[in-house]
């Protein structure tokens, strides 16, 4: 930057935004006071959201667009219209909601962390939760014109809207006599993002023809082809890794496909990418893991810092193992693993003493696993599927390069500062750029605070309106894998976060405040209300739904992109009517879907979150590596985890 003083003073005002915005974020819960006040002569309603990665406008935009809509429609005796008040919380999930949700005066909740079917089941049948049955069996409400109620035409019910998986996991009924009481809330997303901009700039592309997986899509790319010639060109691929190990050398092109020296342009094209096909979102991407390590030694040469994430929320680092293992299984076996049923095709074998067993081509040797009894049996099987011991790998690699990762990935760094830092540096700062921040899709919505300041600061060259980000489409562990892909193969996205929207149990029947309450589930299901939530969120709601052009054009670079991304990928739910699963719901949640990487070894002890343990110099000293981390989950989860669950047949 010109201006050093203008430098200072805008890192000054970034840190002091940073401080204000992680007391709002992890104070008490509560929003500003509204300034209107209460109309008789209206119905209200009360809505608790969770005010955090999300934000607020979306919510207040969507109670205006209620209270318009209503107007003139009376949901009681003696009153028109309808009033919507707002509990913005920091969170309002977790076990002792189960207890709260009785005594509180909202009617209606969007948040995080629930466990729905605890709520909606209840104690002894008293469910916690108002049955909205009627609601989502019918088309979504639009609104009250002309003296009539006018609803969604050719939409179906708004039930329709969801994955059957989670339609199943919703009804606590019968397949003949549902009871739905809840629909899901945002899609948590998490995927690491990429600057497409500092891409563009410092040619971080792999060019066309030139990177090593192009040995292997050249081959694809002929309409008949001889499994000689593609055995050829994985060798010659293998070559050319280890030839670029050594020499340090990477094509590297812009986005236009250019390379520009001594004053003339070279156009090569981008590579193909993790896709293996030409002229999509992916192009000169990294197209395997070997790639992606080139890449990585490639940035830190030239002053770029791979990764950032929050050092004080490893989960965010784990993202990216957690999405390289289970777009190597793929969506089938993915189904299987969060449901304990069917076969588990890539289990790697295991010798006497847990340890893995390997081929004449140095890779792990596998075997099929059918799970018996709902995963009773034998779900623990899952624990030593190939793609962990690939993401393994990966993680190893990133965490224990230092260059690779910005000293804020093992430190206190709050989520919101990474975010700030990813933004900033290199650009108010002096500091290395960022080339990638692992975080969640809600993550623009956080940063906005920094944002704001870029834009008074840099001219707008740096503002959200301006700036490209981009979901990173990740690597293939192998060229078979990358083979795959070229054939159709998709991405495989797992919901988290345990998002849900539902209505408290204890509104009365026949209020004003019930019948309210009723519609306004029904507006929100609206395909015109989940577009609204998206322009002003930049993710989706966990329904299907078309995005119209019009939200399109609002949505920022990285909302664009991010819902692009999900269009071509297999989302799969990880909910399901398996009731060993839902028996031991805290289990699950917290160990098999939240973390899945869990290992126990007697030489480095009990570990988790596996880029910090592989990060920490100690564990490593006393064995732990990708390979004795993959070993050492199967002995937990066999050993130890499996025989603290009720209804197993281990004990």
């Amino acid at each position: 930057m010109a201006n050093k003083s203008m430098g200072k003073r805008l890192s000054a005002l970034f840190m002091a935004a940073i401080s204000a915005t992680s007391v709002g974020m992890f104070g008490s819960c509560g929003g500003e006071e509204e300034t209107r006040e209460v109309d008789e002569s209206k119905t209200q309603i009360y809505i608790s959201n969770c005010d955090a990665g999300i934000g607020r406008t979306w919510i207040e935009a969507t109670g205006a667009k209620f209270e318009e809509k209503f107007a003139e429609y009376s949901f009681e005796e003696g009153k028109v219209g309808v009033q919507v008040w707002y509990d913005h919380t920091k969170s309002d999930g977790g076990t002792e909601f189960f207890t709260k949700i009785g005594s509180s005066m909202n009617n209606i909740f969007f948040g995080e962390g629930y466990d729905y079917q605890q709520l909606a089941y209840g104690i002894n049948g008293n469910s916690k939760l108002l049955d909205l049955t009627d609601v989502f069996s019918k088309e979504a409400v639009l609104g009250y014109e002309n003296g009539a109620l006018v609803y969604e035409q050719d939409k179906g019910a708004i039930i329709d809207k969801l994955d059957d998986n989670f339609a199943e996991y919703l009804n606590i009924g019968t397949e003949s006599d549902p009871a739905y009481y809840g629909m899901p809330f945002y899609l948590a997303t998490k995927q690491p993002i990429y600057n497409v901009d500092l891409w563009n700039e410092k040619n971080l592309y792999f060019a066309k023809g030139v990177a090593p997986s192009e040995k292997i899509v050249a081959v694809l790319e002929k309409e008949n082809y001889t499994d000689s010639e593609l055995a050829t060109a994985k060798q010659e691929y293998t070559a050319e890794v280890n030839r670029l190990k050594t020499s340090g050398l990477v094509y590297t092109v812009n986005e236009k496909g250019e390379y520009k020296t001594d004053g003339q342009t070279i156009s090569f094209g981008r590579s193909a990418g993790p896709d293996g096909k030409y002229g999509t979102d992916d192009d000169g991407l990294p197209a395997t893991y070997d790639e992606f390590y080139l890449l990585c030694d490639f940035m830190a040469a030239n002053s770029i810092t791979p990764f950032i994430w929050p050092g004080k929320s490893m989960t965010y680092a784990d993202m990216m193992t957690m999405a390289l293992w289970r777009n190597y299984e793929g969506i089938e076996q993915m189904n299987n693993y969060y449901h304990l049923t069917g076969t588990l095709d890539n289990c790697v074998v295991l010798d006497n003493n847990g340890k893995v067993t390997f081929g004449e081509d140095g890779e792990p040797l596998t075997e099929s696993v059918t799970l018996t009894n709902d995963g009773r049996d034998n779900g623990y099987e899952g624990a030593r599927q190939l793609g962990k011991y690939y993401a393994l790998q990966f993680a190893e690699q990133v965490a224990t390069n230092a260059d690779w990762t910005a000293t804020e990935c093992y430190n206190s760094t709050s989520q919101i500062e990474a975010q700030a830092h990813y933004i900033t540096y290199g650009v108010t700062t002096n500091d290395k750029r960022i080339a990638i921040l692992c975080d969640g899709a809600w993550w623009q919505q956080e940063a906005a605070d920094t944002f704001d300041i870029v834009e008074t600061g840099t001219n707008g060259k740096y503002t959200l309106a301006n700036m490209r980000y981009g979901v990173l489409r990740l690597p293939n562990a192998t060229v078979d894998k990358l083979i795959d892909r070229r054939g159709g193969a998709k991405d495989v996205v797992v919901v988290a976060n345990r998002c849900f929207t539902f209505a408290n149990g204890n509104i009365k029947e026949g209020t004003g405040a019930y019948n309210a309450t009723k519609m306004f589930m029904s507006f929100i299901h609206s395909d015109e209300m989940m577009n609204l939530f998206s322009e002003y969120t930049n993710i989706m709601r966990g329904l299907e739904y078309e995005i119209d052009d019009e939200t399109n054009q609002k949505l920022s670079a990285f909302g664009r992109d991010h819902i692009n991304y999900l269009n071509g990928c297999d989302i799969l739910i990880p909910y399901t009517s398996n009731d060993f699963i839902n028996d031991n719901y805290t289990a699950f949640r917290d160990d098999m879907e939240h973390q899945n990487f869990h290992s126990y070894s007697e030489s480095f002890g009990e570990v988790w979150q596996a880029i910090e343990a592989l990060h920490d110099s100690g564990k490593r000293s006393q064995g732990l590596t990708a390979k004795t981390f993959f070993e050492g989950m199967h002995s937990y989860y066999k050993n130890i985890k499996w025989s603290t669950l009720d209804g197993n047949t281990t004990k």
